[in-house]
């Protein structure tokens, strides 16, 4: 399980040179390894940008949430292998 804070915040190819250009690579590590994704934002917009840009997807899962709090309220169960 890899958990990212923050994603994609450009729907265009400047993603790539920007915040949030490693949920991509995080999803590809993902869809190669059967791992899952969370990418979690604060920013509802950036979220909507990241889910045109990626697509349908089952591998990663966006979060609309603080990531403090997302921590805060994760079950003591939730294994996390990679946090970026």
């Amino acid at each position: 399980t890899i958990v990212e804070t923050g994603c994609i915040r450009n729907p265009t190819d400047l993603y790539k040179q920007g915040d949030g250009w490693s949920t991509l690579t995080w999803l590809l590590w993902a869809e190669n390894t059967d791992s899952r994704v969370y990418t979690i934002d604060i920013d509802k917009e950036c979220l909507d940008i990241a889910k045109n840009v990626i697509g349908p997807n089952n591998k990663i899962h966006f979060v609309h949430s603080d990531s403090v709090k997302f921590f805060k309220d994760l079950p003591n169960n939730f294994k996390i292998d990679l946090l970026f």
